[in-house]
């Protein structure tokens, strides 16, 4: 009895130290799964903290755009003042060419007169 004792208590043994490695086995498995999802956690963060960056770079981008299409949204403005602007002188400046010959043609039409006025003197 003792001695059957002693086996089924050595047989005991060995089935708990098989058990204590199995068990640590899966402790150093479970440290190495953990292990892997952090380093995971850790990339997409960084991946995530990567992309905000991007994200806050193009939100910049996208305001400096709308900036410069305001900036060309007045200048177009000022440029059609200025065109208008230009037409109106263009006009004006037909018009005075325009009443510049008419008073020429009155100036010579004067001139004309007077010099017939003058040989009619000159005759009388």
């Amino acid at each position: 009895p003792e001695a059957h004792r002693a086996l089924k208590l050595a047989a005991d043994l060995e089935t708990l130290r098989q058990e204590a490695a199995a068990v640590r086995m899966e402790r150093d498995d479970g440290r190495a799964t953990l292990q892997e999802i952090q380093q995971s956690l850790d990339s997409t963060t960084a991946e995530r903290d990567l992309l905000k960056a991007k994200l806050a770079s193009l939100a910049g981008e996208r305001d400096d755009l709308k900036s410069k299409e305001l900036s060309l949204a007045d200048e177009r403005v000022r440029n059609r003042m200025l065109e208008q602007k230009l037409t109106a002188t263009e006009k004006g400046k037909a018009r005075t060419e325009e009443d510049m010959g008419s008073m020429l043609l009155q100036l010579q039409s004067s001139q004309d007169l007077v010099s017939k006025l003058k040989r009619m003197l000159d005759e009388a």
